[in-house]
């Protein structure tokens, strides 16, 4: 499961690269994607029905705030204000899962 999460990782960022051409588009994306998939992780990892659910939420979760960190990092470096919070979509998203109960949640959350 953590070779797969990181085989997406890589291959969605790769992807996000493509489709922005300036810096700012793509670091700000990378990082309000970034929150959203911490936040997700952590509402699994409290929320999950299966352990194996609670387990890769806590991963995404610490994953994703690493990524998090080097992302500011380089936003940082380069004079970049970060988004401080999730666009209305992310925010639909999380307020879905919250919404959710036991196996329902799971497989939300694993989609």
């Amino acid at each position: 499961m953590r070779a797969l999460a990181s085989f997406l990782a890589v291959t969605l960022t790769l992807a996000a690269f493509t489709a922005f051409s300036d810096d700012s588009t793509f670091l700000k994306t990378l990082a309000e994607g970034g929150r959203a998939e911490v936040e997700a992780g952590e509402l699994a990892a409290n929320k999950g029905a299966s352990a194996d659910v609670r387990k890769f939420g806590l991963m995404m979760a610490k994953d994703h705030g690493a990524a998090n960190k080097k992302v500011a990092t380089v936003a940082k470096a380069k004079g970049l204000a970060l988004p401080t919070a999730l666009g209305p979509d992310k925010v639909e998203m999380m307020k879905m899962l919250q919404a959710q109960e036991g196996a329902r949640f799971d497989q939300e959350y694993l989609k």
